[in-house]
């Protein structure tokens, strides 16, 4: 993630906690913040699953 918008992040979030943030900034901080979470991770690929069901046999 850049700088600025580290740095950005860090403002909203502060405004956010001392309760002067506004609804426009308080959005932008939401996105910011999944896109920090979301930063360096690879995209989630879909999985195949197999299911083996085996057949106990009971005698």
């Amino acid at each position: 993630m850049e700088q600025y918008k580290l740095n950005r992040l860090n403002i909203l979030f502060e405004k956010v906690v001392s309760d002067e943030a506004n609804l426009v900034e308080q959005h932008e901080l939401s996105r910011l913040y999944r896109e920090f979470i979301d930063d360096g991770r690879d995209k989630i690929k879909p999985l195949s699953i197999s299911r083996c069901f085996n057949k106990a046999s009971v005698g």
